[in-house]
């Protein structure tokens, strides 16, 4: 599934520019990621490695354009992120499956800090409506996130 949320976003046109690169979609994303971060107030810096490794792993395989990326999120994110017209782009762009993905990534962030505030918990229930996501499902992605933060973590120690 990752595999295929890499496809979308990565492109092969060496003269294109970020602009032409970074479409709505890939901003989206991006954006909740985020916004995700920053729903408690606080943008550490553990949250904001963790969306650099996630747009560089899942989403764009160039470091220099993953920066402006995750630069322009925080801009868009800071101007407040209204929630319906970024996950309205998601839910038209992405199948259900891309969709859980997205909403697993989320998650990672989320959970990255060891714990989920009361905010958090209610962003993540909102965006998995708006972004049309059962609630077994959302369940599901959060254990998926939790697993693959476990394993990073192992991996790590």
């Amino acid at each position: 599934m990752i595999g295929r949320l890499k496809a979308l976003f990565s492109s092969k046109e060496l003269d294109a520019s970020p602009e032409q690169i970074l479409d709505e979609k890939t901003v989206a994303c991006a954006a909740l990621l985020v916004e995700a971060a920053m729903v408690d107030g606080n943008l550490s810096d553990e949250e904001r490695q963790i969306i650099t490794a996630l747009v560089e792993d899942r989403f764009l395989d160039d470091p220099a354009l993953s920066e402006v990326l995750i630069s322009t999120a925080e801009a868009k994110a800071r101007r407040s992120v209204e929630l319906y017209s970024v996950t309205k782009i998601i839910s038209q762009s992405f199948s259900y499956d891309e969709r859980m993905d997205i909403l697993q990534s989320i998650w990672e962030v989320v959970l990255s800090d060891g714990r989920v505030d009361d905010f958090e918990d209610q962003l993540m229930r909102r965006l998995s409506g708006l972004i049309h996501i059962s609630d077994r499902d959302r369940a599901f992605t959060r254990q998926r996130a939790e697993k693959v933060l476990a394993q990073d973590s192992d991996l790590n120690a």
